[in-house]
């Protein structure tokens, strides 16, 4: 009995066309609910995606930022290795000085 056929063959009172009324407004809400919550459930998935999206960037921000924090260590252990390296030139370079102070010394003492 609350169907539209029903009451558009009976006849016209109007306790049927308010019946009729309630039934076309129910209709038109329940469609405009379906639409909505259409709506919502695209607007979750899309949700859900941003989301999953965003935990993806951040774990490449965090390796990344591993990755970095990794290079400047590195960085700064071969600017040590480098110093270093510098110490050793500078002291071979003052023993190669003072070999050939000694051989500059030695052939003028064999000169006399």
């Amino acid at each position: 009995r609350d169907s539209i056929q029903y009451y558009l063959a009976e006849d016209y009172r109007p306790a049927h066309f308010n019946k009729l009324k309630d039934i076309m407004l129910n209709y038109r809400v329940n469609a405009e609910e379906d639409y909505f919550n259409q709506q919502l459930e695209e607007q979750n998935k899309s949700l859900k995606r941003v989301k999953k999206n965003l935990a993806s960037a951040q774990k490449d921000i965090k390796k990344n930022n591993d990755d970095i924090e990794k290079n400047l260590d590195e960085n700064e252990k071969m600017k040590k290795e480098n110093v270093d390296l510098e110490n050793d030139i500078s002291e071979y370079k003052k023993r190669i000085e003072d070999l050939k102070q000694k051989i500059a010394n030695s052939r003028s003492e064999l000169k006399e």
